[in-house]
């Protein structure tokens, strides 16, 4: 068991969730420190076709078993899982992440009108003077609470972004992409509603449990505030 940002994690109930889709035949968690000394859940995945899974899609199926707090951080693909002699999983075999701010190949700056307007939410939430599309949330010291203000900021601007979005797409890039194919639905603002008014109190009063927001987040609306 982890816990994480509060919440205390099961990996096995994460493995199960992503075995439980289609697109993956076979999957690791592990929590594993980054470079910053954060603790990252990675999630070694087994592609059940021949080619690599959508991670976005991945993310998206999750987010329908689990809480947005416990969809992994990483995702690695892997031909086959290690196992040892005796046919255990061999998880010092696993190799280690490139975590997401190695990823991203140098600064890539916001392009489109909505990656721009996305952008500077973004830098304004992390106290970032320059910020780069390919940069991911969390990594770059973004939390639960920080994604229900982005979501919050983003809708001022008329954008149908949801905190459950910043889960599944966790690039500016990746959420530009998302908000400019997606439509405001009833059925998605009922399904991604992200925290009630009595909870962001608790929250301003220093009494919210974090474990809360992982469920409350998927269940009702935040009104949002700058402080």
């Amino acid at each position: 068991m982890v816990k994480r940002h509060g919440v205390r994690i099961e990996p096995a109930e994460i493995e199960a969730a992503l075995i439980a889709d289609p697109l993956i035949s076979s999957a690791i968690v592990q929590p594993r420190q980054d470079p910053k000394g954060e603790i990252r859940l990675v999630a070694y995945i087994v592609s059940s076709g021949a080619a690599e899974p959508d991670q976005a899609q991945i993310r998206a199926n999750l987010s329908q078993r689990l809480p947005y707090s416990m969809i992994p951080d990483v995702l690695v693909g892997l031909p086959d899982l290690p196992l040892t002699p005796n046919g255990k999983r061999d998880l010092k075999a696993l190799p280690d992440p490139i975590w997401p701010d190695e990823q991203a190949a140098g600064f890539a700056p916001a392009e489109t009108k909505t990656e721009q307007q996305v952008a500077a939410i973004w830098a304004r939430l992390l106290g970032k003077e320059n910020v780069s599309v390919q940069e991911d949330f969390f990594a770059a010291g973004g939390d639960s609470i920080k994604s229900i203000k982005l979501a919050a900021r983003a809708q001022d601007l008329g954008l149908p972004l949801e905190a459950a979005d910043v889960f599944i797409n966790r690039t500016i890039a990746a959420i530009a992409r998302h908000l400019d194919h997606t439509g405001v639905s009833r059925a998605d603002k009922d399904r991604l509603k992200a925290i009630s008014k009595a909870a962001a109190l608790e929250h301003a009063q220093g009494l919210f449990d974090p474990e809360l927001l992982a469920k409350a987040a998927q269940l009702v609306t935040y009104d949002q505030s700058d402080s």
